[in-house]
């Protein structure tokens, strides 16, 4: 019998699963930035004592990564380019391109 997982503890899994988005982004030459906001809704969207935090990699593909590709290929972000994701009743990622110092601005539910 498990223990049911609290919503700190999903919020440290949130972390760390985070920190795979950011070194497949880096690896691209774009900085990513994420308020602290982002982990913690991240981990209420997540939470589940049922399921645990099986529904965490849904939603993290769901309010992150797809919305953050979208943006990066709309945008044509490349190396030197920056992400900024932050939470305000809904994920909002502002795309910098440092080049042509450009801000784009998305909003995602």
């Amino acid at each position: 019998v498990f223990r049911p997982i609290t919503p700190k503890v999903l919020e440290s899994i949130v972390l760390k699963e985070m920190a795979l988005i950011f070194n497949r982004v880096k690896e691209r030459g774009v900085t990513l930035t994420v308020d602290t906001s982002v982990y913690t809704q991240l981990a209420i969207d997540a939470f589940d004592p049922l399921y645990g935090a099986r529904p965490l990699r849904r939603v993290i593909q769901t309010k992150i990564l797809t919305p953050l590709a979208e943006a990066m290929l709309r945008e044509n972000v490349g190396e030197d380019g920056v992400v900024h994701i932050s939470y305000n009743k809904e994920y909002q990622f502002k795309v910098k391109k440092k080049k042509a110092n450009q801000t784009i601005s998305q909003g995602v539910r």
